[in-house]
């Protein structure tokens, strides 16, 4: 995210030593981008910033810069969802975030909590449809423990997860949940209840498009998945994957994979997938696994799969959007 620090910040008696070289060590790190306000200038002697860096080790000094310089330059090419002003006060304000430099570190440290249905299936997920040139950014902060993935357990728990929480904690949310749609623009009500609770409270997060994440996965990778597992099993998937791959690309997105028709059926859950919705090898969907599927590393996703399924101008932007908040 972009941390706005104003000038006074670094002129003030309540601003730790300490804390300001942690704060420009997160920028050193390469967490957050590190502004000032006003706008940092080199040799500006106005500036209180100036004045701090002056009585510090060349050392010190150098890397200070290198910060801010960067805090310039890369918000532009990458602007974040959400900054942090620091202010020279006591008092924090949540909406927006004003924070005293101690409140800020402390919540600027803290890792950003991907909250998830499945934490090992939805992050093989991202991690799959994530285009390349953000992949290695994603997989770094992941492994740096600048994001962590958080295990709701299903769509059912995650409101559970969120209410209650201080505004701090909030911040440090970012949400990501299926819409189960069986149509276009018709999520649940469980993920409309769950979308509205999270802009109610200001937190971060994507309701899928598709149904669910497995609808993401593109038909190269089921026509392998079809050809895998018991010779028992292969005439069976061979025939759901020619049938699904059979309807048109709006179908497939809402079709429930991992329990078919039936699933609709029994909760009775009205379709309008035509004579589709009375075949035989649709009647059951790909089983409970599915969503497995993107952490099976044989697959070796193509992005070109991805760039034909026509997905990646929502999963650009969710990637983005999510390291934009780290």
């Amino acid at each position: 995210m972009i941390v706005l620090v104003e000038d006074g910040v670094f002129a003030s008696r309540r601003s730790e030593p300490l804390d300001l070289l942690a704060l420009l060590r997160l920028g050193f790190e390469g967490r957050h981008l590190v502004q000032t306000q006003p706008p940092w200038e080199p040799g500006k002697t106005t500036l209180a910033v100036n004045c701090w860096l002056a009585e510090q080790s060349t050392q010190v000094r150098e890397q200070a810069e290198l910060v801010l310089t960067v805090g310039i330059e890369e918000a532009v090419r990458f602007p974040s969802a959400l900054t942090v002003s620091i202010v020279d006060g006591v008092t924090p304000a949540w909406n927006p975030p004003r924070l005293p430099l101690a409140e800020a570190l402390r919540v600027l440290m803290q890792p950003l909590r991907l909250l998830v249905e499945d934490a090992e299936n939805d992050g093989a997920f991202l991690r799959t449809v994530a285009p390349e040139h953000w992949r290695e950014a994603l997989e770094r902060s992941l492994g740096q423990g600048w994001i962590e993935l958080e295990h709701a357990g299903g769509i059912t728990r995650m409101a559970t997860r969120l209410k209650g929480r201080s505004a701090s904690e909030l911040l440090r949310f970012w949400v990501l949940f299926d819409s189960d749609a069986c149509e276009p623009n018709q999520p649940s009500a469980q993920s409309e209840d769950l979308r509205k609770l999270c802009g109610g409270q200001g937190v971060a997060h994507h309701q899928l498009r598709r149904r669910a994440a497995e609808n993401y996965l593109p038909i190269p990778a089921l026509a392998r998945w079809a050809k895998m597992g018991p010779r028992g099993k292969r005439k069976e998937r061979q025939a759901t994957y020619l049938a699904f791959k059979e309807m048109e690309a709006v179908c497939r997105h809402h079709y429930h994979m991992r329990d078919g028709f039936a699933k609709d059926e029994e909760k009775g859950i009205p379709t309008s997938y035509g004579d589709f919705a009375h075949r035989p090898e649709l009647r059951d969907g790909f089983g409970p696994n599915v969503r497995g599927l993107f952490k099976q590393e044989q697959f070796r996703f193509q992005e070109e799969w991805l760039r034909r399924d026509g997905q990646q101008e929502e999963t650009s932007r969710i990637v983005q959007a999510i390291l934009r908040y780290v």
